[in-house]
């Protein structure tokens, strides 16, 4: 596991839940062709690198082009000169290419699919990427989908014809999705927010040699159905598409006139987006003593934007409760990432 929140972990896959991947996307009608072309810039030895940017193109008959130890910046070169058909990476590498003075004049016919997933794209991003492939030729979707290497990958994507913008997309074949409420472990119903437990072929065994950490997270329900709680937050709505709305992990505890509340900095991170100067934001707590803790922003703006720090007070005043708006903000030329370009939020605390 990446251990962006947490210790990383070790986690036990079969043939089975590799296979069971391929088979989903497969029959998931994601308009995959032979013969066409993906590029993998991930590690083989992650879930994803191995399911389904190696093994699934294997099977349908796809070429990979591997480049597993690129840096952001040398991924945004290896896709402009590769150009290939399909592109799985997470928002830095997106913003890497985005941001190479060439695009602009570039013929972006070439893509046929782009997935974004790892960490979590805001609905103005989206949109603003989705809107740069119309104008440069390209017929491809920025498609969101969401998983763990405890499921082996992916487990919900959207695809061409299910797209929804702010969502991670609907359950790949045989996976089942439902929200529960964590403390009394019932169901919720549409649109209520909760944890979001998965059961899935996919799902692994355990985690390697630690049997307290499986049994937290793996589960037999009333139904008798063995379910993986992910830790996330998130709801369902009635047309079956799933929203990530937090990380329980990510959950920070603000004090304010001697009253606790929870924060969900994701949620905060989304509506910073949407100034158009900020390129990428990260929130965390200042500390791991609840009785002292507020909440510290940094910031990545975008190229030759200037933004001040009384903008994004101003800014935040209007958009945010009073314990949830940032007592401080630190300018960064880039996030720190992990070795699978997440933001490592624990390197940020």
């Amino acid at each position: 596991t990446g251990g962006t929140t947490g210790t990383p972990k070790s986690v036990v896959l079969t043939n089975h839940s590799i296979n069971a991947i391929a088979a989903q996307y497969q029959k998931a009608e994601m308009g995959f062709c032979r013969q066409c072309t993906f590029l993998d810039v991930l590690p083989p030895f992650i879930a994803f690198g191995l399911t389904v940017s190696l093994h699934l193109p294997l099977l349908i008959g796809c070429r990979t082009i591997l480049a597993p130890g690129a840096s952001i910046e040398d991924t945004a070169k290896i896709f402009l000169k590769r150009k290939p058909n399909y592109y799985v990476a997470g928002p830095a590498q997106i913003e890497a290419i985005l941001s190479q003075p060439q695009v602009e004049k570039l013929d972006f016919s070439f893509l046929r699919l782009l997935a974004i997933g790892g960490d979590a794209l805001s609905a103005a991003k989206e949109q603003q990427i989705s809107d740069f492939l119309c104008t440069h030729h390209s017929k491809a979707f920025v498609l969101q989908g969401y998983g763990m290497p405890e499921l082996s990958a992916t487990v919900c994507t959207e695809k061409p014809g299910a797209i929804k913008a702010g969502t991670v997309g609907i359950p790949l074949p045989d996976v089942n999705v439902k929200i529960i409420n964590r403390e009394s472990g019932l169901e919720f119903g549409y649109g209520e927010e909760g944890e979001i437990c998965i059961m899935s072929p996919s799902v692994m065994v355990e985690y390697y040699k630690d049997k307290v950490e499986t049994d937290a997270v793996l589960k037999t329900h009333k139904d008798g159905k063995l379910w993986l709680h992910t830790g996330d937050i998130g709801s369902l709505d009635t047309d079956g598409f799933l929203t990530i709305t937090g990380r329980i992990k990510r959950i920070i505890y603000v004090s304010e006139n001697a009253v606790f509340y929870k924060v969900f900095p994701k949620q905060i991170e989304s509506q910073f987006e949407k100034m158009p100067e900020i390129r990428s934001i990260a929130i965390v707590g200042s500390s791991t003593l609840p009785e002292s803790c507020h909440l510290v922003a940094f910031v990545v703006i975008n190229g030759r934007d200037s933004l001040k720090t009384q903008e994004l007070n101003d800014f935040a005043h209007e958009m945010f409760k009073s314990y949830e708006q940032p007592l401080e903000y630190r300018f960064m030329d880039e996030l720190p990432r992990t070795k699978l370009g997440k933001v490592d939020y624990r390197a940020l605390e």
